[in-house]
């Protein structure tokens, strides 16, 4: 066995006990170890960015748009199961809600105006 075999070993040793360098042999042959500074040489990881989710909120029917909840309005927080607007379908007023959590980023339909099932009402980011 060689001194190049030992060598893994002699490494993960001279780590454990914090020495940072070592020299062996003797007139004929020598071998000179030094171990890098882990703290100067890791590698700098650039923050990952998350782009932000944008969810659509449909209407669950056709009827006329209301734009409606107290307190919605553009740039507001929104939770899960808020009441965004309502279609009006006769007399009865069916609840637009929040599939998610976020700020109400647009209103994609005009207050009073026909919508259609499944047609786009709001927008809502999550970031």
């Amino acid at each position: 066995m060689t001194i190049l075999d030992q060598l893994p070993a002699l490494v993960a040793a001279m780590r454990r006990n914090a020495v940072r360098g070592l020299a062996l042999g003797d007139a004929e042959i020598g071998l000179t170890l030094r171990l890098a500074d882990v703290t100067t040489e890791a590698p700098i990881v650039p923050p990952i960015s998350v782009a932000a989710t944008v969810t659509r909120v449909l209407s669950p029917e056709m009827g006329v748009f209301r734009l409606g909840g107290e307190g919605v309005r553009m740039g507001n927080q929104v939770t899960r199961g808020t009441i965004l607007g309502f279609v009006e379908i006769g007399p009865a007023l069916l609840p637009i809600l929040s599939p998610v959590a976020g700020t109400l980023s647009a209103v994609l339909a005009e207050d009073g105006s026909p919508i259609g099932f499944h047609a786009p009402a709001f927008e809502i980011t999550d970031a």
